[in-house]
């Protein structure tokens, strides 16, 4: 008997049942006049733990296409005629009976190249969905909770959650995995819906490291960049989606791996490790709480650009180029331009400005000086971690786009998305207000 057993004793209460909370890991104990509590507890126990799916014994994921096409105005509506979709499937016909087997099952979609515009069409239907939430907010948590039900009850999806949420719903029309499992995500999910802001999407390109599923992203009252359905559409939004085929933007990744050298007892003798990041928006490295100025060497392709001397510099994509980079003088670049961005943070030279490289281009940064302090090099403003002089970075294209779902189409939804936010911008801006305020008077 233990410590607290043996104060209840002392105490005569009368305790028949005492269970573990998965929640905080403490022990509640229950009276056995107070029957209905056992139960309300009993419930929310198998509840945690019924729904915990595991995802290796998921048999597959929904088959798709994903179609690069030119310029054409019935792309313009996210679903297409059916008759066109005919014809499209019997023309990439011959190219599919091609296919073994053993391929089709390997692959869960097929790419065909032409111009900016990607329509997604599926082949099987899906079976499973993962809803991403904005992190301790109750207004994400109430659409979550009546977004899944709706989800479940009109298609009888599988609907998936991340465990720190499911531990706080209540209802019993989501499941989730575990941490371990996590890895096969992109194995079993068929499309992600995200509620929140920008940073959920960040989130989302974080948990899968290799194959996205399609996202589609409603914003709750603020309109972001990446942000483009309301969440009160979210029934006409999802229907498109479940109808089969709707346009979507491919947005390129970088895959950033960073080499640490560290001297073995101050000897002449070095060791390396190494780690791998995938980033939606940028790679960022700052000299942080340093005094002093970093000088970044910048390769292209094993040809040097140039020494980066000042605060830092940013490594962004296309999508990128509207967060910090473009706070820095970066220029904003449209989504579906495929490309490399740098630019530098606070440089000391007029020389260093933004440049713009090409997608197939292979970016090595090496900490040539940092007055001998490390500096921050952060991914998507979340992870960070210290590099030193004498690490390096290659920062290249990642295999693995991420697909986010049109309202319209990618230059719509672009465009749209900049001008309120630039719109929001002008009217909170304190010049502008005394600008006005001037005028008035």
């Amino acid at each position: 008997m233990n410590s607290l057993q043996k104060f209840i004793s002392k105490n005569n209460f009368l305790i028949s049942n005492y269970t573990k909370s998965l929640n905080n890991g403490t022990y509640r104990y229950i009276s056995s006049n107070n029957k209905s509590n056992v139960n309300n507890i009993n419930t929310h126990e198998q509840h945690l733990t019924k729904n915990i799916i595991k995802l290796s014994e998921i048999s597959h994921k929904a088959k798709y296409k994903i179609l690069r096409e030119n310029n054409n105005p019935s792309l313009m509506n996210p679903i297409m005629n059916k008759n066109r979709v005919q014809n499209n499937s019997n023309k990439q016909k011959k190219n599919t009976d091609k296919c073994n087997s053993e391929d089709e099952q390997q692959s869960s979609y097929q790419i065909e190249v032409g111009g900016s515009r990607t329509r997604f069409q599926w082949i099987e239907q899906p079976k499973t969905v993962l809803i991403i939430k904005k992190h301790k907010d109750k207004k994400t948590t109430m659409w979550l909770n009546t977004i899944s039900q709706w989800l479940h009850q009109q298609f009888g999806l599988r609907v998936l959650v991340e465990p720190n949420v499911y531990s706080s719903l209540h209802g019993t029309s989501v499941g989730t995995y575990t941490e371990e499992d996590s890895h096969n995500l992109g194995k079993v999910v068929d499309f992600v819906i995200t509620l929140g802001g920008d940073g959920t999407l960040l989130h989302v390109s974080s948990l899968f490291k290799e194959e996205v599923p399609p996202i589609i992203s409603f914003h709750l009252g603020t309109l972001g960049f990446l942000m483009p359905f309301k969440v009160e559409d979210y029934q006409d939004a999802i229907k498109n989606i479940m109808s089969g085929e709707f346009l979507c933007t491919n947005r390129m990744r970088l895959i950033c791996d960073i080499h640490h050298q560290k001297s073995v007892n101050n000897n002449s003798q070095n060791s390396s490790s190494s780690s791998s990041f995938q980033v939606l928006n940028e790679v960022t490295l700052h000299r942080g709480s340093n005094p002093h100025s970093t000088t970044i060497n910048c390769i292209i392709n094993g040809h040097v650009l140039s020494d980066i001397v000042g605060d830092g510099l940013i490594v962004a994509t296309a999508t990128g180029s509207t967060a910090y980079s473009l706070s820095c003088g970066g220029p904003l670049v449209h989504p579906c331009i495929n490309c490399i961005l740098i630019t530098p943070i606070a440089p000391s030279s007029y020389s260093s400005k933004p440049s713009l490289l090409p997608d197939d281009s292979i970016l090595t940064l090496n900490i040539s000086q940092s007055k001998g302090k490390s500096i921050s090099a952060t991914f998507d403003g979340t992870k960070s971690i210290k590099v030193e002089q004498g690490d390096y970075l290659v920062i290249k294209k990642s295999l693995y786009p991420l697909l986010t779902i049109n309202k319209t189409n990618e230059t719509t939804d672009w465009v749209h998305g900049n001008g309120k936010l630039i719109e929001m911008s002008d009217k909170s801006s304190i010049w502008n207000q005394s600008i006005y305020t001037t005028s008035a008077n």
